[in-house]
């Protein structure tokens, strides 16, 4: 089986998929000691959004959107911002299309759609390689499909679309997931599912974070496992997006001054040199003139 990837980054033409091809854990993308130490642990997120940016609180759906499709104004933490690969199905665009048309249209209980209403699963899967430490593309083509068939069998019709960004310090996959006949979450979300099976009240909470852990268990247990991928990485420290936007946009700042401060470097290098060769130019005519006054004086 075969999934067509629209290569926008000259990346993937095709990824093959057999998920009975690991036969040992693969780890020849990695190229260097820091990266098997420090990030070999697994990183699967789901994050639900509405269609409304509410004032301090998490953006829309439809900005997300943006982001994942690189347009100039939402991706200003990317240094070198790129097209994403579209892995399966439709494009941020064409998503962000449907579901302005599927808000207008469906009603919950004849209502609108509530504004502070989750519609929308945008999840994010990073293969924990530095993208500039890949000595193998093989291997992040056969994480890319195995994840892909992982969020099929998640999360059935309701896995719209899988973009690959290769712009980042990481490659990472952003997928979506909505229903679109109601835009609810809690027939397919594994967090509301289980959610749904707990009778006690006070317990629900708990049975919803059981559901997340239980679906990063099957997700290590799929793909993670086949790749050396830990389930656990107790030192790593976890940013919410807000926090690591923020933190990647001082990262992005302290380059551009260090790139300045090596070109005024040079600047400087270059000045100096200019002016230690006029000095010596200067100093070698006063030493000329200085002797052909005294060669006049004796002449006279």
């Amino acid at each position: 089986m075969a999934v067509t990837a629209m290569n926008r980054l000259g990346v993937f033409h095709t990824l093959a998929i057999n998920s009975g091809r690991h036969s040992k854990l693969r780890t020849s993308a990695l190229t260097n000691q820091e990266d098997l130490n420090c990030m070999i642990s697994q990183f699967i997120h789901l994050e639900e959004y509405g269609y409304v940016h509410l004032s301090n609180k998490r953006p829309s759906i439809f900005n997300i959107l943006k982001e994942a499709g690189r347009e100039p104004n939402y991706c200003k933490h990317v240094k070198n911002a790129r097209r994403p690969v579209i892995l399966e199905g439709m494009s941020p665009e064409c998503i962000d299309e449907e579901l302005r048309e599927l808000v207008r249209n469906i009603k919950h209980n004849g209502r609108k759609i509530r504004k502070d209403s989750k519609v929308v699963i945008g999840g994010v899967a990073s293969f924990p390689v530095r993208t500039n430490s890949i000595n193998s593309k093989g291997e992040l083509i056969d994480w890319c499909s195995d994840t892909l068939i992982f969020l099929k069998k998640e999360f059935g019709k309701s896995f719209k679309s899988a973009v690959l960004h290769m712009d980042e310090e990481y490659p990472h996959i952003h997928f979506y997931c909505y229903c679109e006949d109601t835009l609810r979450l809690d027939g397919f979300h594994p967090a509301y599912l289980e959610k749904k099976k707990e009778k006690v009240k006070r317990k629900k909470k708990q049975a919803f974070k059981k559901g997340l852990c239980l679906f990063l268990d099957r997700y290590h247990s799929d793909v993670s496992s086949s790749f050396g991928h830990k389930r656990y990485n107790k030192k790593r420290r976890r940013l919410d997006r807000d926090s690591y936007l923020g933190l990647k946009e001082v990262e992005n700042e302290i380059d551009n001054k260090r790139e300045e401060l090596e070109r005024l470097n040079i600047k400087f290098n270059k000045l100096k040199n200019s002016y230690l060769y006029l000095r010596s130019f200067i100093k070698n005519i006063k030493v000329k003139a200085k002797y052909a006054y005294r060669k006049n004086r004796l002449s006279v």
